[in-house]
């Protein structure tokens, strides 16, 4: 619910916001509940991947005219930012090309456009009561917190450098 005489976005602001989001929603995933809890960990893991690519909205959206030129973004629209900006992203972060992967595949119930058959995301137990979240790439299993914490550092590193937000 959006605060009074403010846009319906949860109270967000900025990118910046998001960016503290995704923060947050790593340190949910380093809680202890979430490797006792395979609903606990797959609820926090669709919440960091959504979040980790939806913050291309949020930059694209707070980037000025100067910062949108910096990042190599040029177009009339905002949805030409915005979709210059995400494939930007996905090309120079891989893990935000797998939070992309995982947020599509767990928003919609059949995803039939951009789908990467290679990318596969879950949970499995590693010494029971435990368990851990991974995301695959091809042939590499990769630790799901590690993948959004790369994600975390690259917008972080986009943000900050370009002061966008």
């Amino acid at each position: 619910m959006a605060l009074p005489g403010q846009k319906p976005t949860s109270a967000f602001e900025t990118c910046r916001d998001l960016l503290d989001k995704l923060k947050w929603e790593i340190e949910q995933l380093s809680m202890t509940i979430a490797a006792l809890d395979p609903e606990f960990l797959k609820y926090a893991c669709f919440n960091a991947a959504v979040t980790a690519w939806q913050i291309t909205d949020w930059v694209a959206l707070d980037a000025d005219a100067t910062q949108k030129a910096a990042l190599g973004l040029i177009g009339p629209t905002p949805e030409k930012y915005l979709t210059q900006l995400q494939a930007k992203a996905c090309t120079e972060c891989r893990a935000v090309y797998l939070a992309h992967q995982v947020a599509t595949a767990s928003k919609h119930a059949d995803v039939t456009m951009h789908v990467d058959p290679t990318v596969d995301a879950g949970a499995v137990p590693t010494k029971l009561p435990t368990w851990e979240a991974f995301i695959s790439d091809g042939r590499t299993k990769h630790k799901a917190i590690d993948v959004f914490e790369q994600a975390l550092a690259y917008w972080a590193n986009m943000i900050g450098l370009h002061r966008i937000g």
